[in-house]
């Protein structure tokens, strides 16, 4: 069964690291905040970067950093920049197998599934020790593929990028570790971020990216239960113990996957209640 919440909540935000102007602001708006080393800070930018890590931080439970890639120079020198703080949560990009993270015993590794070799290894890299989690890229998925966008005109994920993703959060089930959706890249578009960012929810994710605060609360939104469905999932839960084998609830009949459906239900809205802003 996978964690009901990826580290402190669903609401995670990635901010280019030597812009620290944006970190204050960034911690109030989401659950996690995570410290983009890769992709985010242009190469002549990287140790300033690492040094506004240094400089300005943040609630190690409440950050990761995303590092360079595993065997770059950058990567050692995130590590080294690392070892003289208390952050010990790391995002990994374009990981494609467990041998690639056996230099990081002291850290808690959300692996960053974002290649054709990633997605084919997935289920090494989330059975991987130290992997808490598993997050997948649409862009970079489909720049190692050789394509040229993740999405369709009406804005939906292609084909392949929906396999990954559905490979991702199954493999990160069946290893007992947490499953974050992609970064929804168009900020403007909350309507189609909801809409995702349900679909995520409802499937096992236990978080979605963005790159804005206004996407957070869209986020936070989409993982919370309407208040209909949790009081029909409390309504069931106190009706199951009850009764035995199936039952009608409502115009609904009741048997034991819906119960345990209510149950996570209830679960995952008593967790968020417990988790502090």
């Amino acid at each position: 069964m996978t964690h009901t919440h990826a580290f402190n909540g669903p609401a995670w935000i990635v901010v280019p690291a030597d812009q620290p102007e944006q970190f204050a602001e960034a911690a109030q708006a989401a659950d996690v905040v995570v410290l983009d080393l890769h992709n985010g800070v242009l190469p002549r930018d990287k140790e300033f970067a690492r040094q506004c890590i240094l400089e300005c931080p943040l609630d190690p439970a409440r950050t990761v950093i995303r590092v360079n890639p595993v065997g770059t120079d950058e990567h050692a020198a995130d590590l080294q920049a690392l070892a003289s703080t208390t952050y010990r949560r790391v995002a990994v990009p374009k990981v494609e197998s467990a041998e690639q993270l056996a230099g990081l015993v002291d850290y808690e590794v959300v692996s960053m599934i974002e290649s054709p070799h990633g997605a084919l290894a997935l289920g090494e890299i989330a059975g991987a020790s130290g992997v808490v989690g598993l997050m997948w890229g649409s862009e970079d998925l489909i720049v190692n593929l050789g394509g040229l966008t993740s999405r369709k005109c009406n804005g939906a994920l292609r084909d392949i990028s929906l396999h990954v993703r559905s490979q991702t959060v199954l493999h990160a089930a069946v290893a007992g570790i947490f499953a974050v959706d992609g970064i929804f890249l168009d900020v403007e578009n909350l309507e189609g971020l909801l809409g995702e960012t349900l679909d995520a929810s409802s499937s096992g994710f236990a978080a979605k990216g963005g790159m804005h605060v206004s996407q957070m609360a869209v986020i936070k939104e989409g993982f919370r239960s309407k208040p209909d469905k949790l009081d029909w999932a409390r309504g069931v839960v106190e009706v199951a113990a009850e009764q035995r084998g199936s039952f009608r609830h409502g115009a609904q009949v009741i048997d034991a996957p819906v119960i345990t459906l209510a149950e996570r239900m209830v679960a995952r809205a008593d967790a968020s209640a417990s988790v502090t802003p």
